[in-house]
């Protein structure tokens, strides 16, 4: 578990050093200071190297700040340099489909994770950062039978053709498989809910409630009066329910394999009816799908 509260405590320092609203320096140097402390104490050589090279640090010890000068503004960051006059390159981030499993990489932790259609979605999105697919697209590529195209090849069709909608009754506004995975996706939330704040971090509180909101409000959607589906009023519609509900199951169950994935995807990947990979320039990882 201390592992991977530093991971987390880490992961979520970066997001407020991009984000650099007021006070996020200073929340950031103290989750900094936290996750270095443990990664020290339990010999985490990889999160160390990670963390010395954001290039800053909290107030330091307890003799360093008396030595120091009052501000009561800022917290003093200070440039911290590499000991290593060439640091190697991190290794590739790897999201790659062997047979039944995909084996994912990603700052240097590796994980194996069992076929899903969310990891095909995950595949497409990851291959093309910025582009924008229609959700009805990824639902006709999540259908498509095992023998699919690579990853590659099929997101380039993908990319390269328009959508073709048609209007009128798409059916029940949630199917039976969709509304399962909400009311599932719901339960892991309350459990997740129950740890952040056991842990006391307020940002992923927040995510995990704005979450469990948006699945709330579609069940309630779905349902009409003395609990009678709703029709959705058209594919696309339908599409976009599907795709968000099963890209963030599918992240859900990632950051249980893969922390700092996990809270990678969380920031950069957007659904609704037109879903991408956007990561900020401050996040940006060179994928390596197939």
């Amino acid at each position: 578990m201390r592992p991977r509260l530093a991971h987390t405590q880490y992961s979520y320092a970066r997001m407020l050093l991009t984000r650099n609203q007021p006070g996020d320096q200073e929340q950031a140097a103290t989750l900094l200071d936290q996750a270095l402390a443990t990664a020290q104490e339990l010999g985490m050589e990889g999160l160390i190297e990670k963390i010395q090279g954001l290039g800053v640090r909290g107030r330091g010890s307890v003799e360093e700040q008396s030595a120091r000068p009052v501000n009561n503004t800022l917290p003093v960051i200070e440039k911290v340099h590499s000991p290593t006059p060439n640091p190697q390159p991190p290794a590739p981030s790897i999201f790659r489909r062997d047979g039944e499993y995909w084996t994912v990489s990603f700052e240097n932790v590796e994980c194996r994770l069992k076929d899903s259609r969310g990891l095909h979605y995950l595949s497409q999105l990851l291959l093309h950062p910025h582009h924008e697919f229609s959700a009805l697209d990824l639902v006709n590529l999540g259908a498509a039978p095992p023998n699919t195209p690579s990853p590659r090849r099929t997101a380039d069709m993908l990319a390269t053709r328009a959508s073709v909608t048609t209007g009128g009754d798409a059916g029940e506004l949630l199917d039976p498989q969709a509304k399962a995975a909400y009311q599932h996706r719901l339960k892991e939330l309350r459990e997740e809910l129950e740890e952040a704040r056991e842990f006391n971090d307020p940002g992923r509180v927040e995510k995990l409630e704005e979450e469990s909101e948006f699945l709330l409000q579609e069940l309630s959607r779905a349902v009409g009066l003395g609990g009678r589906r709703r029709k959705a009023g058209s594919a696309a519609e339908r599409a976009r329910l599907n795709v968000t509900v099963t890209l963030k199951s599918t992240i859900a169950r990632i950051t249980k394999h893969h922390c700092a994935l996990g809270h990678h995807l969380t920031q950069t990947i957007k659904t609704g009816t037109f879903c991408s990979y956007a990561p900020s320039p401050a996040l940006a990882v060179q994928w390596q799908v197939e």
